[in-house]
Order: C-alpha cells, then structure tokens, then sequence
C-alpha cells in the first residue's frame, strides 16, 4: 500500500479531476487536489488492506474562508486498486471576514 497513488474519487463524474496521494510507510498520508489538500494517518489491517483517517480542507463553496472535511475510508488494494465508500463527516467550516 506504501507509494504514490492516482485516485479518482468519484467515478460517475467524468469532470472531476483525479487526486495525487502518497501513503507513507511511517503511516501518514498526504493528498493533493484541484480543490484542496488533505492530511492524515493510516493503520495496516491486512496484506493489501487498511483504515485511514484524513481532514481534507478545500475553499469554501460560498466564497471566502475554507471547509474542512474528516473521511475515514477502508482501503482495499486487492479489489481492483480502487478506494471503497467512505465515511465522509464534514467537522468544521471556517470563513474570511474581508476588512
């Protein structure tokens, strides 16, 4: 599981554009987006399996500020190298004042 990893996080939505992530073998993660980054940390559960935890903050969709996420998907390289459903949470939102 270890390594640089392309990931197409919604397959019905051929507009949206894949993430960038690396697991670590130190067991953080690190993802990289159009739309944001995320961070986080990952345990072993199998040969080929694991849980993450990540917070992924993107720019908020009412202008200004950012909105963080938590997801906490089971990672599953022996099926078909894809991610399964996630548990998504969404755990604050932040917003700019302008002065």
């Amino acid at each position: 599981m270890v390594g640089a990893w392309r990931l197409d996080t919604d397959v019905n939505d051929p507009t949206n554009p894949p993430s960038l992530a690396i697991i670590h073998s130190d067991g953080t993660y690190t993802e990289l987006a159009v739309d944001g980054t995320g961070v986080g940390a990952w345990i072993r559960t199998g040969p080929t399996s694991g849980t993450l935890t990540v917070v992924e903050q993107s720019p908020s969709d009412q202008g200004g500020g950012s909105t963080s996420v938590m997801v906490r998907p089971t990672i599953d390289i022996g099926r078909l190298h894809r991610l399964l459903p996630a548990s998504v949470r969404r755990i604050h939102q932040l917003r700019h004042t302008q002065p």
